[in-house]
């Protein structure tokens, strides 16, 4: 397998990458969207969001059901989603 192609992980696929693989990701496929709120410096809406790795510093990483990722970097001051079950950690 090339660091390019995907794994299975039910009916989603994960990235190949090695860095993607060395790190831990947590399924929240369950969720509609997450909305990161930064007070005064705005919100980051992610729809479909799939996977999410939180960093040893408090960042989140967010791959979203496009493909695209994510950096969210800490300090935002409130964090909404949709989705059920509505806690799941």
């Amino acid at each position: 397998m090339s660091d390019t192609e995907t794994l299975s992980a039910g009916q989603r696929q994960l990235p190949r990458e090695t860095d993607f693989l060395e790190r831990v990701w947590n399924d929240i496929a369950n969720e509609h969207f997450r909305e990161y709120d930064f007070g005064t410096s705005g919100k980051v809406l992610i729809k479909e969001p799939r996977f999410l790795n939180v960093s040893s510093s408090g960042g989140h990483r967010v791959l979203d059901a496009n493909g695209e990722s994510h950096y969210i970097p800490p300090g935002w001051i409130h964090l909404r989603w949709c989705g059920t079950p509505h806690f799941v950690k």
